[in-house]
């Protein structure tokens, strides 16, 4: 009942705390030894308090209120829940008292709100005053100015006093503010509600029907599409089951799939690109059924493009760039495609690019290549050959870390004068000749939907290709290892996928709106190599790559999937370099006379740096180095007078 009962001299008494002015004023002269200050502590500061009480519109049971209310309309801003929440860190303190003999809502909501507003400012001191204080009560208010403290006629409640043998006195002092007995307007206690049974014969239908699709994966790596169906619960109390049912769009009869409690089902075996029309209802204990509700959905599960990857990085490890990402986490991942621009300014992109690794199987998540400044891009790709929406590219800005020496550089464009087959030059372009494309399909294009992917090109009969050979052959003189590194710029072009062309709902189709004609065709450059001009290797695709032979074809292979759509190729580079090579030898013999010194693999150019060292050369003697060529050198020791000797030496070679 918010009072302090207390006995003095002889006398119980009964003291209502509430809002009061103080009787006594303490300074720093009335203080005997100091004061000792507490602040507020975590433990008994609440944001919320919950009172228990008897409620007589309840048969007297145990009810709850509490402080600040759920609907807090009416309290000051300051006591508001989410303003004390903030100010506590967000950290719920909660505080549960029990008031046993309170039967009034509005008296344990109002004590709850004494003890809340009291936690939140509860500053206690301790004293020793003079012996003019031993009139105070416990109860009492007094004001207290005290410099030291900061305190200027501060009210606090006196809850503790003890007389000590000299007519001094200990007092417990407590922080007092008039508005912790400042009340809100309390909200009315709610009407109960009358009972009401509901109609037998009605029975509330599902409150929701929602759709998805997903992949699912069996042990056998098997993946299926599986259409998810998630009810929303009847608010009906009286429900005993869900019939759910459902069929494609263009069936007329249902099939019934499920009856049961559950709130989620999923049907197997789902076809992709189909519409399916499903429906629930709920039915009653007596059996008696509510009204469908219906949803309908495209299934989308094989047909929507693959995750993005992420966490894309690149670490250049001598001549290698070591990639790695993490997996996606679609079901039906085949590989990844690799693939390479020289572009470092961030404008590179996947259609101008290059394959460098056409498949990662998955799981793999790394692989090493050729370290090159340029951009690194990667896609994954699912089983229908559907690729992710965009590409993940990284950029590498390494400097050669060994020594190149360009032999020779070849560019078609933007001529193009060498031979074409089924490929056209356009605007100092080259592409797919228009007659290999879609006047060249066979059976309906626009239903055609089947494709091989596991091979990477459509059906027999949906996959156009040409090439263009380069004008000449390049001969480097002499049969080396030379580093080969192409570059190619192409972007997409497709005259015939019109939007006013298109059939059908665009929505519904396997491709994406965007960036489809780049993933149904693409450019490539290959290589062959000989010995002798005559007997050359089959050609095979490339982007960088060490080979040994002396002539060098090349060749660019344009191709579409979709015989719609065209690779349109603008510049076509190859580069040949050779690394700086190192020929050695140690502890040779001149004998007095000219020492032929023959390398084991001659090099390509005679302007190579040679470095000679002769063991126990006397004063005078030196040597004459002679007839340098790709194949080796003359070495003449002698000495003072100019007479040949027979000399030890060692040699070094360097370059290419």
């Amino acid at each position: 009942m918010r009072s302090l009962f207390t006995y003095s001299d002889g006398v119980y008494k009964l003291k209502i705390e509430g809002a009061g002015s103080s009787v006594k004023t303490i300074t720093s002269d009335h203080v005997i030894g100091g004061a000792k200050v507490l602040g507020e502590r975590k433990n008994n500061k609440y944001n919320r308090v919950i009172g228990t009480y008897v409620n007589p519109f309840k048969n007297w049971q145990n009810d709850t209120v509490s402080f600040p209310p759920a609907d807090d309309s009416n309290v000051a801003t300051e006591f508001k829940h989410a303003t004390m929440l903030s100010a506590d860190n967000n950290t719920l303190l909660e505080g549960n008292f029990q008031f046993p003999n309170v039967t009034n809502t509005f008296n344990a909501e109002a004590l709850c709100e004494v003890i809340l507003r009291r936690s939140r400012n509860q500053l206690q001191i301790q004293l020793t005053l003079t012996s003019e204080f031993l009139e105070l009560a416990i109860g009492d208010i007094v004001a207290i100015t005290y410099p030291s403290g900061g305190f200027n006629a501060k009210p606090f409640r006196v809850l503790g006093l003890e007389i000590n043998e000299d007519l001094t006195v200990n007092v417990q002092l407590f922080e007092h503010q008039d508005n912790f007995y400042t009340f809100n307007e309390k909200n009315a206690i709610s009407t109960i509600a009358d009972t009401t049974l509901p109609d037998s014969f009605t029975v509330q239908p599902p409150a929701s029907v929602t759709l998805d699709d997903t992949l699912v994966e069996y042990n056998d790596g098997t993946v299926i599409v599986a259409l998810d169906i998630t009810i929303g619960a009847s608010p009906d109390s009286f429900v005993d089951y869900y019939q759910v049912e459902y069929k494609l769009s263009t069936d007329s009869d249902y099939i019934i799939y499920a009856q049961g409690s559950g709130l989620n089902h999923r049907v197997l075996n789902v076809i992709d690109q189909k519409v399916y029309d499903v429906r629930v209802k709920a039915v009653s204990s007596l059996g008696v059924s509510s009204t469908y509700v219906t949803a309908q959905r495209t299934i989308i599960g094989a047909v929507e493009p693959p995750a993005d990857v992420t966490d894309f990085s690149c670490n250049i490890v001598g001549q290698e760039a070591h990639l790695s990402w993490t997996q996606i986490p679609d079901l039906d991942l085949a590989y990844y495609s690799l693939r390479f621009s020289e572009e470092t300014d961030g404008t590179a992109d996947w259609q101008n690019s290059v394959a460098l690794v056409e498949k990662v199987s998955r799981p793999a998540t790394s692989i090493s290549v050729p370290a090159r400044a340029g951009t690194y891009l990667l896609k994954a790709v699912d089983k229908l050959g559907n690729f992710s929406s965009n590409a993940t590219a990284i950029i590498s800005n390494v400097t050669a870390i060994t020594n190149f020496n360009n032999i020779t550089s070849v560019s078609e464009h933007p001529d193009f004068d060498g031979t074409l087959t089924n490929v056209v030059v356009n605007d100092s372009t080259i592409q797919l000749d228009s007659s290999e494309l879609f006047d060249s399909a066979s059976g309906n294009f626009d239903t055609e939907t089947s494709r091989f992917f596991d091979s990477g090109v459509a059906n027999a009969d949906f996959f156009a290709s040409g090439n263009y050979l380069f004008a000449d052959v390049i001969d480097i003189g002499a049969k080396h290892t030379a580093r080969i590194t192409a570059s190619l710029t192409q972007t997409a072009d497709n005259p015939d996928d019109l939007f006013d062309n298109r059939s059908g709902f665009f929505d519904t189709t396997g491709s994406n709106f965007d960036g489809d004609t780049g993933a149904n065709c693409n450019a490539h450059i290959e290589i062959a190599t000989s010995d002798d001009n005559v007997t050359y290797t089959a050609f095979q695709n490339f982007v960088i790559g060490d080979y040994t032979a002396r002539y060098y074809k090349f060749r660019v292979v344009l191709t579409s999937s979709d015989l719609a759509s065209t690779p349109v190729v603008s510049a076509v580079t190859v580069t040949i370099d050779m690394q700086d090579r190192i020929f050695s030898g140690n502890d040779i013999v001149s004998g007095a006379g000219t020492k032929t010194v023959t390398f084991t693999n001659p090099y390509k150019s005679v302007n190579y740096a040679l470095g000679i060292t002769g063991q126990g050369m006397a004063t005078g003697d030196f040597f004459l180095v002679e007839n340098k060529t790709i194949n080796g050198f003359n070495l003449t020791f002698k000495n003072s007078s100019g007479t040949a000797i027979s000399k030890t030496f060692d040699f070094i070679a360097k370059g290419f």
